[in-house]
């Protein structure tokens, strides 16, 4: 947020209506000028992907030739743990899964963006019945429908994608 205020100028923008508020994870900023953040951004891109193939993928140089391209790849999303969120597997949830999520499910950020996964038990909830809103490295936003949510460090394809280095798999 630091980065981008000098651009966007409201801190508005930083808070799904939807979203949790009113925890130490979502009030951000000094004592005197507090504001809501409940979306998350991309752990690899904020650390420029170096344990993954795709070294340097905070460039969009780098984004453009991976297999989703810059529209693809997802920066800043609808997230349970708002300053981050990543694919690392389904450690997040201390290995419980939802119902119908694969063993190997890693979005629980995104697509049960209101409880941290860690909390268990695990409950399951959406922040948006119907998806996750994410931003893309292009610049484009949309919701992604609940269902084609996929994707974690271990399986193969991602929507949307986290990892740079994989295919969407929708």
């Amino acid at each position: 947020m630091k980065w981008l205020e000098p651009y966007v100028k409201n801190k508005g923008v930083y808070m799904c209506p939807s979203g949790p508020r009113g925890t130490s994870q979502t009030d951000f900023g000094p004592a005197t000028d507090r504001f809501v953040v409940n979306l998350g951004y991309s752990e690899y891109l904020f650390h420029d992907c170096y344990w993954r193939p795709v070294n340097n993928c905070a460039n969009l140089a780098v984004l453009s030739s991976v297999p989703a391209g810059i529209s693809g790849v997802s920066v800043i999303s609808d997230s349970a743990w708002d300053p981050m969120f990543n694919d690392w597997s389904n450690n997040d949830s201390r290995g419980t899964q939802c119902p119908g999520d694969d063993p190997n499910f890693g979005l629980y950020r995104l697509k049960y963006a209101v409880d941290p996964p860690w909390q268990l038990p695990l409950s399951c909830r959406r922040r948006h019945e119907a998806g996750a809103n994410v931003v893309f490295a292009d610049g484009h936003a949309r919701l992604i429908p609940a269902g084609w949510i996929q994707g974690g460090y271990a399986l193969p394809c991602e929507t949307p994608v986290i990892g740079p280095e994989k295919p969407p798999c929708n």
